[in-house]
C-alpha cells in the first residue's frame, strides 16, 4: 500500500497488477499496469525514506517475486553490468514517463485512446489486427486520465468512422496504417 515502509521491490512472475494512487476523495489514478517479466518499486530503493509511492492491485491471479532491497543494493556495488542494467530499465521507464505526461497534457481523448490501441499493435503492421484490452476498461481510461464513459465514447466514435470495431474487450483494427495517421493528423 502507498506509504508502507518498503523492504522489498517486485518482479511479476504470473499475472498482473495495477498501481495507482488514491486521493483522500476516494478518487484513483492508475499511474501503471505491471506485466510478467517487469519489475516495479526498485527505486525506492535509493531514497532516503524508503515508502512505497504507490498501491497495488492484483488485476487478475497473479505471482510475484520479491527482492530484498538492502540486499540487492549489495549486488549493485559489487557489479558493473547489473548497475547497468537496472539504469537502462529505469532510464525507459522515466522516458515512457515523460512522453505519458506530454500526451495527458498535449492531447485529447481521441489522440490519447488511439495512442494506446497503436502501442497494442507491432510498430511495422500494416494488416489488420485484433488487439486485446489487457487490463479491464476503466484501468485503461484512469491510465489515460479519462473517464471510463469519456473511453467508451471515443471507442464508438472510431468504431463508427470504421476504424475500429469492438468485439467485448478484444478490438478488430483493420487498417492499422489509417490509425496510426489519423493520431498524427489530428
Amino acid at each position: 500500500n502507498m506509504g508502507d515502509e518498503a523492504h522489498y521491490f517486485y518482479i511479476v512472475e504470473e499475472g498482473q497488477v495495477r498501481l495507482s494512487l488514491n486521493s483522500v476523495q476516494g478518487m484513483e489514478k492508475v499511474i501503471a499496469v505491471v506485466r510478467p517479466g517487469e519489475m516495479f518499486a526498485e527505486a525506492v530503493m535509493f531514497l532516503e525514506e524508503k515508502r512505497y509511492p504507490a498501491t497495488c492491485t492484483a488485476l487478475q491471479e497473479s505471482q510475484l517475486v520479491g527482492i530484498d532491497m538492502d540486499q540487492f543494493r549489495h549486488y549493485l556495488n559489487e557489479s558493473t553490468p547489473l548497475c547497468m542494467a537496472l539504469l537502462h530499465d529505469l532510464s525507459l521507464r522515466l522516458h515512457r514517463k515523460v512522453r505519458e505526461i506530454e500526451g495527458l497534457a498535449l492531447q485529447n481523448a481521441t489522440i490519447r485512446t488511439i495512442g494506446y490501441i497503436t502501442s497494442l499493435i507491432p510498430d511495422q503492421s500494416k494488416d489488420s489486427i485484433h488487439v486485446k484490452l489487457d487490463p479491464p476498461k476503466q484501468t485503461i481510461a484512469s491510465m489515460l486520465s479519462i473517464t471510463p464513459e469519456t473511453f467508451s465514447r471515443v471507442l464508438n466514435q472510431l468504431s463508427r468512422r470504421g476504424l475500429l470495431e469492438l468485439q467485448e474487450d478484444v478490438i478488430f483494427v483493420p487498417d492499422p496504417t489509417a490509425l496510426r495517421e489519423l493520431m498524427y493528423s489530428s
